[in-house]
Parts: structure tokens; C-alpha cells; sequence
């Protein structure tokens, strides 16, 4: 039986961002805990994506749960996910949060 091969973080990234446009949360979650497990750390790009799916789902909390977690990582924030979490914020009518 053959051995699978790990999939690189550009692989990560790439299919965390398909399954968040597509709202698959589920799909979300669950890779990004595979690519823990393997040993790829989430950078930039994956919590861009991760916020951004949750956002979408219109579940701040989860988004504002990840975005605390890539601190803890020491993955600093960019303007795009400041500017989604802040649109989210605003959908939601959350000014003050934004």
C-alpha cells in the first residue's frame, strides 16, 4: 500500500479557500485540523480564509475565536482580514464592534 504524501500549506490554503466560498465549514474545520496534525503550520492565508468562511456564515464569534488564535500563533493580522471582520461586524449591526 502506498504511502500518501502530505499536502504542502499552498495546498492547504488553496482548498480551505475553495470549501469557504463554498461555505463547507465543516470541510473548513476539518482540514484545518489535518494540517495541524501534520505538521503545517496555518499562516496568513489560511486564517484569511478561515475568517473569512466564518464571516460568511455569519458566525462572528467563530471568526473573532480564529482571529485570537492567530495572534496566539503569532500570525499578525493584514488589512484584509481586519477589513472582513469589520464588514462582519457592520452586517450584523455591530457598529460598535467594528
Amino acid at each position: 500500500r502506498k504511502q500518501r504524501q502530505p499536502l504542502s500549506l499552498v495546498t492547504y490554503n488553496m482548498l480551505i479557500s475553495i470549501f469557504s466560498r463554498r461555505k463547507v465549514l465543516n470541510k473548513v474545520q476539518s482540514l484545518l485540523e489535518d494540517m495541524k496534525r501534520e505538521g503545517v503550520m496555518p499562516d496568513i492565508i489560511t486564517y484569511n480564509a478561515l475568517i473569512d468562511a466564518y464571516c460568511r456564515n455569519d458566525d462572528l464569534l467563530k471568526a473573532v475565536e480564529a482571529f485570537d488564535k492567530m495572534l496566539t500563533e503569532n500570525v499578525k493580522p493584514n488589512t484584509i482580514i481586519f477589513n472582513t471582520l469589520i464588514e462582519a461586524h457592520v452586517r450584523q449591526g455591530d457598529i460598535e464592534g467594528a
